[in-house]
């Protein structure tokens, strides 16, 4: 509401009356956001002994990417789990060629973008032959 009130303001080329309005409810909106977030961790710490939200970790999907993971209870342990280890978090050895040539095309764009960020230093360089410029 108030910011509608701002924009109109502004529409009309007049002062918004009392804009200090906006800072004193951004900052009790972080304190609620603040006590909320008390809150939850209480009752995560409650609910599961642990202050912080779910861990998470590394993994690799189905397509070889490196994915965070965040980690879940289950109802066998995942470590003696073996078939929902191989499915979920694993990928096929045919997917290897693949995956060398997506690593080997993010190369090939690292370099592109660094040759043309030195040409258009070189550039600078000939325009601007003062300038503190490093090739």
């Amino acid at each position: 509401m108030l910011l509608t009130m701002k924009l109109e303001a502004k529409r009309k080329k007049t002062f918004m009356p009392s804009p200090e309005r906006i800072e004193k409810v951004e900052e009790s909106m972080e304190r609620l956001m603040q006590v909320v977030e008390e809150r939850n961790c209480a009752v995560r710490e409650l609910k599961t002994g642990q202050r912080e939200v779910a861990p998470k970790i590394y993994t690799y999907n189905m397509f070889g990417e490196k994915v965070w993971r965040r980690l879940k209870e289950w109802p066998i342990p995942y470590h003696m789990n073996r078939k929902v280890q191989h499915e979920r978090y694993s990928y096929y050895p045919l997917v290897v060629p693949f995956i060398r040539r997506r690593k080997e095309l993010e190369r090939k764009k690292l370099r592109v973008k660094a040759v043309k960020e030195k040409a258009y230093k070189r550039r600078l360089k000939l325009k601007f032959p003062h300038a503190d410029i490093e090739i």
